[in-house]
């Protein structure tokens, strides 16, 4: 038996040493904040924890005359500004956007960029679209690459910004490797190019946040309505004025 069961033993540890290692999947996200449903009333307790996924939307407002004047000529309003929820190369969740946390293209940890927005000024606003799938790995490989790639660049330039008050709003079409990016402009371009919503529904140099969050880009079939975020498990304080609940 000894003769039998030792062989069958160092073929066995030769066997899994050549068999392939799989990769871990990711760490669950901690909870970060609350969102409240906006169609129902808001009262203590009555929000659930925020989980942040690669793919979600964030969306930002606050007060701000330029920013009221700039969006009504484009044809828009609140909110002013969007980013989105990728995994960098260490692993952790992030918040790409251009433009908001400085004039550039930023990769900032989300548990710091969403209570730093609300923490500088009174009467600002955050929402969140959460993604209702789950990226599959290359997806996610390919967000994260692409966003590492725009890390550092450029925002806008005024006058892109103000072409979106043109008619029918006549500019250039994207390019990923692009040196600026309008907010927006960067969330749909990582949508096109990492797959993550069919191309021809995507325009990204016309798009702005509005768009996103009121579906006039419609992305109802892989994002859930837009929902208030608040740091803690209290209501969200008061938002900027004629902005949505």
């Amino acid at each position: 038996m000894r003769s039998f069961a030792m062989p069958s033993v160092l073929a066995l540890v030769l066997l899994c040493g050549t068999m392939p290692t799989m990769s871990a999947p990711p760490p669950a996200a901690a909870t970060v904040g609350t969102l409240w449903n906006r169609e129902t009333d808001w009262y203590p307790g009555g929000g659930q924890p925020y989980r942040p996924e690669e793919g979600d939307m964030i969306f930002f407002s606050s007060i701000s005359c330029l920013f009221s004047v700039v969006f009504k000529i484009a044809g828009s309003g609140h909110p002013w500004h969007v980013g989105i929820i990728v995994r960098n190369s260490a692993g952790e969740l992030c918040v790409l956007e251009s433009g908001g946390y400085k004039m550039q293209v930023a990769l900032v940890p989300v548990g710091d960029r969403l209570p730093e927005y609300l923490e500088k000024r009174k009467h600002r606003r955050i929402w969140v679209r959460r993604i209702k799938t789950p990226l599959t790995e290359a997806q996610s490989r390919c967000l994260t690459s692409f966003a590492e790639a725009q890390d550092g660049k450029r925002y806008a330039g005024y006058l892109r910004i103000c072409m979106l008050g043109m008619p029918s709003r006549p500019l250039k079409p994207t390019e990923p490797n692009q040196s600026r990016w309008f907010c927006a402009e960067l969330v749909c371009e990582c949508l096109r190019v990492c797959g993550l919503c069919p191309a021809c529904w995507m325009v990204p140099e016309k798009t702005t946040p509005q768009d996103l969050f009121n579906d006039k880009r419609d992305v109802r079939c892989g994002w859930w309505p837009p929902e208030t975020w608040s740091p803690d498990c209290q209501p969200p304080p008061p938002g900027p004025l004629c902005a949505p609940r």
